[in-house]
């Protein structure tokens, strides 16, 4: 009696993804999920993990590569990070820049999206519109377009300064003020979108209800409206405070050195400093923080939320 011979490790494998398809096949909603989680592994996990890779390498310019050095292993950059005193003085000026952002983006953000959201007719869909202008221009073209206002010879101080109010040019950019300034121009669309469609997606009816039962119009539209539009809120919030500690454009252009983010860091290590690792070791811990602050964000909002249900 003779054995058979085992199928080929090929033959294996192909049978294995025979039966993946056919399961998938009865599964209409894992079609569905498979061009964006394709999309999401190819586009953000594969090259998450090569950075993280490449933050492990020594630095190059000896073996095949000049930009780091292949087949080798080192915690060293990290290790850098995490005790020299320049990365820990980076880190919280990016914490302070982001805070500062979120917190007067969303005190804009808040009371316009209120008044869209209360304005009627064609006046409603202009001032939706002027909500997405500044995302239909190139970034770089916008806060040079900012630049002309605020630098030493832009409108601002050759109006104030032909009309003899001033002496000399005012410091209206290359500093906190003018990096803040620009990054909420660029960041805003995104809180007051997402609060207009959330407010827009609740039953209005629901505050006639509240001040035919003697509510007031401010408590009626608090009870009915805003405390309905916390979870929009705090995702909006986080959405906003991700982009202020991310900020990247504006404190270039419009700030200053002692303004510098992570984001310009990592920049400047990879393209001007060639030291590709120690950049992307510094990417890699920042991407670490920004998880655990949106995990953090999350278990918060879910709280609230469960908090909310039980009180009602």
């Amino acid at each position: 009696m003779t054995s058979r011979a085992p199928p080929p490790t090929s033959m294996l494998w192909l049978a294995r993804l025979g039966r993946v398809v056919v399961r998938a096949g009865r599964s209409p909603a894992l079609w569905l999920a498979a061009p964006s989680t394709l999309l999401f592994m190819v586009f953000f996990v594969a090259p998450l993990g090569w950075m993280l890779r490449l933050s492990t390498y020594e630095a190059g310019g000896k073996g095949q590569s000049r930009f780091y050095e292949t087949g080798t292993f080192t915690l060293a950059h990290f290790r850098e990070i995490l005790t020299d005193p320049y990365f820990a003085k980076l880190g919280w000026i990016t914490v302070q820049v982001g805070v500062i952002i979120t917190l007067v983006t969303m005190a804009v953000a808040l009371p316009f999206a209120i008044y869209v959201y209360r304005s009627r007719g064609i006046y409603k869909r202009l001032l939706l519109l002027a909500v997405i202008l500044p995302k239909l221009t190139n970034l770089l073209v916008l806060m040079y377009g900012v630049l002309l206002w605020l630098g030493d010879t832009g409108y601002i101080n050759e109006l104030l300064l032909g009309m003899h109010v001033i002496q000399q040019p005012l410091p209206l950019f290359a500093n906190l003020a003018a990096l803040v300034f620009g990054e909420v121009l660029i960041v805003l669309p995104y809180p007051v979108l997402m609060l207009v469609a959330a407010m827009e997606s609740m039953d209005s009816s629901l505050e006639e209800a509240a001040q035919s039962l003697g509510a007031g119009p401010m408590r009626a539209f608090y009870e009915t409206v805003i405390k309905l539009m916390v979870p929009a809120l705090m995702t909006s919030t986080l959405v906003t405070l991700i982009w202020g500690f991310g900020a990247f454009v504006a404190p270039t252009i419009l700030g200053s050195p002692d303004y510098y983010t992570i984001a310009i860091e990592v920049y400047t290590e990879t393209l001007e400093n060639v030291k590709w690792p120690l950049g992307a070791a510094l990417a890699t811990v920042y991407v670490a923080l920004i998880t655990v602050m949106v995990a953090g964000g999350l278990l918060i909002q879910r709280n609230a939320e469960r908090r909310w249900e039980g009180a009602t």
